[in-house]
This record gives C-alpha cells, sequence and structure tokens, in this order.
C-alpha cells in the first residue's frame, strides 16, 4: 500500500513487464470518489495524503480491482492485482466511514490473505436501546415479526434506568431495573424463546446526573466518555467522564452483569458501548469482562506504541478515531468486534401546530415534546437527533434517523392523523452525499429539446 512501491521497481527492473504496470509517481490532483465492485465509494482526504497513480503497460494482465476517479471523471487504476503482487495506491485508513473507500481495500485485504472464504453478503439485526422503561409489548411484537421469518435477532438492552433531571418524568427523578420491570424480563424472555441475543448495553446508558450531553436520560446519553453539544448543535466529545478509570468501568459491568442474573436471565456475552463510545480504560474493563463487542470502535492515536497497548496514560479525544469494521476482528483492545457499519438515513420533520396542538404545547411544555418525538421515532426504529422549536410560519425543526422512507411515511402519516400536526419529511443528504450526485454527470434532454 501507498509510497515506495517504486524501489521494487527501480531495483527490479524486469518487475514492469513481469506484472504488467508501473507506478507513476504521485497525483497532483484530488481524487475524491473510488470506484469498486459496482459502488462509488468515497475518499476524503483531498490533496492532504498521497495518492500513487498507477500505469498500466500495453496488453497488461494485470486486474484492476478499483478505480480512482477525479472530479472531472478521468481515472487511472486504485488497486491493481498480477501474479504475486497486489497493491493499492494509497494507505486508506483515513476518514473512515459507511461509504468509504476503506471497505474496498478490507475487501481487498480479505480477499488475498484468505481466498477461500465465502463471499457472503449477511445483515445482523439488532433492536437498540431496550431498558427497565421499554414497553414489553413492542419486545413481544419485534420477536413474532422475525421470528415468524426465521429471523435471529439481538436487543441491546441496559439493566438500570435513571432520569435524575425528570426529565421524562414531569420534573421528578426517576430510578429503577430490571427487577421492577418484571412485564419486561417476562418479553426478553419470551423473545429468547423465539431467537433473540440480549447484549449488554452499558450499565444505565448515562452518566450519573450530569448531561452528557443532553438530559442525564438512560437511552439518551454517553456513559462511558463526557460529551456536550456545541453552538452549532453538534455532538463534541470531551474526554474521559470524571470517574473514569478500569476499575470503575468494571464496577459498572459486573453490577449491570449481576442484575440480567438477578432476573433470571442469562450471564451475558456481549457488550456494546452507548454510542459506540468509551475511553480506553473502559475498553480494557469491557475486554476484561466480555471479550466481545457489537461495535464500531473508538481507538486513540499513540495508545499502542510498536504494538504495545496500555491504558496507563490517558488519551484525550483529539486522536480519537472510529473504525467500520465490514467483519468480525480482533482488535487492539484484544477483543472480538462484531462489525457496526450500517449507518441509517437522516430526515427533517418541518412541524406545524394546530390551534389544539399549540394548546397541548402550552399545557406540557417545549421538553416534555422533546422526550414524546424521542419514544416516537424509536417506535418507528430511528433515532431522534435534535429538536428545536421556531418563530414564523414553523413552529417545530425535528432531525431524526431512520431505517427507510417507509419509516419515514409511517411517522408522517401517524403523526397527521392526530390532527394536532401539519408536518413535511425532508430527507437530507450528507456532503459526501452530494460529491456522489454530482460526479455521476448525468445527460438530461429538457421537455421540446
Amino acid at each position: 500500500m501507498g509510497d515506495n512501491v517504486e524501489q521494487l521497481f527501480t531495483a527490479q527492473p524486469a518487475a514492469t513487464s513481469s506484472y504488467g504496470w508501473r507506478p507513476s509517481g504521485p497525483d497532483t490532483l484530488d481524487v475524491p470518489q473510488v470506484d469498486y465492485g459496482g459502488q462509488r465509494l468515497l475518499r476524503r482526504t483531498g490533496l492532504s495524503e498521497v495518492m500513487n497513480r498507477v500505469e498500466l503497460t500495453p496488453g497488461s494482465r494485470a486486474t484492476t480491482l478499483g478505480v480512482a476517479v477525479h472530479a472531472d471523471g478521468s481515472s487511472y487504476p486504485w488497486a491493481v492485482s498480477a501474479r504475486n503482487l497486489t497493491y493499492i495506491g494509497e494507505v486508506p485508513f483515513s476518514y473512515v466511514d459507511t461509504k468509504d473507500r476503506y471497505l474496498a481495500a478490507a475487501d481487498i485485504i480479505e480477499r488475498t490473505v484468505a481466498p477461500d472464504t465465502p463471499n457472503r453478503k449477511r445483515a445482523l439485526i439488532r433492536i437498540e436501546d431496550v431498558g427497565p422503561n421499554t414497553d414489553p409489548g413492542q419486545i413481544r411484537a419485534i420477536a413474532d415479526l422475525l421470528s415468524a421469518r426465521g429471523v435471529p435477532f439481538s436487543l441491546a438492552t441496559y439493566p438500570y434506568y435513571r432520569d435524575p433531571l425528570g426529565a421524562a418524568h414531569n420534573g421528578t427523578p426517576a430510578s429503577f431495573r430490571l427487577v421492577d420491570a418484571p412485564a419486561l424480563v417476562d418479553a426478553l424472555q419470551y423473545a429468547r424463546q423465539r431467537g433473540a441475543t440480549i447484549i449488554m448495553h452499558g450499565y444505565s446508558h448515562q452518566y450519573e446526573s450530569a448531561r452528557n450531553p443532553y438530559d442525564a436520560t438512560s437511552g439518551s446519553d454517553f456513559e462511558f466518555y463526557a460529551a456536550h453539544v456545541d453552538t452549532e448543535n453538534a455532538v463534541q466529545l470531551d474526554g474521559p467522564v470524571p470517574a473514569d478509570s478500569r476499575r470503575w468501568a468494571a464496577d459498572r459491568l459486573a453490577i449491570g452483569r449481576a442484575e440480567f442474573i438477578r432476573v433470571g436471565l442469562p450471564d451475558l456475552g456481549i457488550f456494546e458501548f452507548p454510542h459506540y463510545t468509551g475511553s480506553a480504560a473502559s475498553y480494557a474493563a469491557v475486554q476484561d469482562a466480555f471479550g466481545v463487542r457489537y461495535d464500531q470502535g473508538t481507538y486513540f492515536a499513540g495508545l499502542c506504541p510498536a504494538g504495545a497497548c496500555t491504558t496507563e496514560e490517558v488519551p484525550g479525544p483529539e486522536g480519537l478515531f472510529q473504525q467500520y469494521f465490514p467483519y468480525p476482528v480482533r482488535d487492539v483492545y484484544g477483543s472480538m468486534v462484531i462489525p457496526e457499519n450500517i449507518g441509517m438515513p437522516k430526515y427533517l420533520a418541518v412541524i406545524t401546530y394546530t390551534a389544539e396542538g399549540l394548546k397541548g404545547l402550552m399545557d406540557k411544555g417545549g421538553t416534555a415534546r422533546v422526550e414524546a418525538s424521542r419514544e416516537f421515532v424509536a417506535s418507528a426504529g430511528g433515532s431522534l437527533e435534535s429538536l428545536y422549536f421556531a418563530l414564523g410560519a414553523d413552529d417545530a425543526y425535528i432531525v431524526y434517523d431512520l431505517p427507510d422512507n417507509a419509516a419515514a411515511a409511517a411517522t408522517a402519516m401517524s403523526a397527521a392523523a392526530t390532527g394536532v400536526v401539519v408536518n413535511r419529511i425532508v430527507p437530507l443528504l450528507t456532503p459526501e452525499e452530494l460529491d456522489r450526485a454530482a460526479a455521476a454527470r448525468l445527460s438530461y434532454h429538457a421537455p421540446g429539446s
């Protein structure tokens, strides 16, 4: 990968004819896109990272595995394979996300080192943020639906519910756990009998009484890392929580696991970090207790100098990054990682209340609508990102993630059917999706042309 391949071709003059290609120096233009396997993948590094050009020789028998594409549509091989040499023209391990060319590199590596691996496209279904406050009827309905289709699934569950600020309970603090929710426990057992695997999704999915970053309520906040919401309404990671240590995290894990056992559920073997984020110390504790995670993974630059991973130092958020593994791996913490690498579409709901709806809003207040909206979106399989009230023609703006357009239509119709809300749903595009659209360069003939 990347630099210095030219040394091979300099030292072995016959390499060009033998492999059917030669390196032709670093590209001086930005390569925003890589085409691989019929997919357009993103490359967001700009010119900050070197892309080495590959030139095929006339009549070359080298296989082009991926294509680097300029903004003007011109291209050249991004990855090639010939005889015993497979080469990728860069080190594609930065700016990794669910649509990045990193996935192409991961696929090439797997096919190179394990060519007999079956070419399977499998997806795992996980129901997120199940807690003592979850409606047992929803769990039973999900179990019936998936088991009827022979689909195994998992339930990411936190055993303790905390609402220390009363955000979801009209200002009254609330706290309960699985032992206080026997109907939910029965529903979890019901789901297990129909193919569900229960995963521990934190101890309480929030941290003490801190707004971390929202309202300190279980299911909303970070638990193993501190965060805040900035003036642009974006979540910013700040560093380990004040109580952070390997022992502190281990104690939370032990108490949480004991609660599952106490109510008659099995001792769990898989852990998922709330919001896929934790400190290096908490990741070490999870490795000690579980050894298996459902995760995107939180990693820290410099954590493993010369391969010697340690949690003696406390890495800050400056070197924090996440990695979207496209297949199960064993990572630097020593854990087996079940990949979480599929994002959901994002939508904007533009809300206008009728007179009756405004009366209800005035009676209950704005904070109550946040929790109601969060539960409503969750019932459609999504998650709430933000809710803002507005002055002018529109009364509120809600941004949320949902599985697909059908789920978005369901939320719109269900809200409109109450008669107190007029809503307009807008599918949102990321800047990278717009880049891909702009790169398509489609030809359009106007009517009459």
